[in-house]
């Protein structure tokens, strides 16, 4: 049997290198693992800052639209209330046309019964002369 002596020290040195090796081994490890896990979130950013593109584009194409729908409404408003100050225009011309036309054309109730009145009184005046006329007539 052949026996191996190793002296303390070289012990010591081959425990190091072994310790060292596997420090080095264990960093190379942690180097690779940070490396991927930033490649990963590279990945992801990347990723969210193309959704975020695509979401900005989307919402700048949709206010586009809605400003044109308003613009089209805000149009078709003004032309509406357009029509509707010419239609009150028109109503209040043909209002003042009626108010001017109403004394010629028409007779308040209370003239009118008024005229009657005077009519009436003066017929009755006519025929009570009439009839004092034949009676003297009658008596002559």
């Amino acid at each position: 049997m052949t026996t191996i002596q190793i002296d303390f020290w070289d012990l010591v040195r081959m425990g190091g290198a072994a310790v060292a090796a596997l420090i080095g081994a264990f960093w190379v490890l942690v180097v690779m693992m940070v490396k991927q896990f930033k490649a990963d979130l590279k990945n992801r950013f990347d990723e969210l800052e193309k959704a975020r593109e695509e979401a900005s584009k989307n919402v700048d194409k949709q206010l586009v639209e809605l400003a044109a729908q308003h613009s089209k409404a805000n149009t078709q408003a003004t032309e509406r209330l357009d029509q509707l100050e010419t239609l009150q225009r028109n109503t209040d011309k043909e209002l003042l046309m009626l108010r001017a036309e109403l004394p010629e054309k028409y007779v308040r109730r209370e003239d009118a019964i008024r005229s009657e009145m005077t009519v009436h009184a003066k017929l009755d005046g006519l025929a009570s002369r009439m009839d004092s006329l034949l009676r003297n007539k009658n008596n002559v």
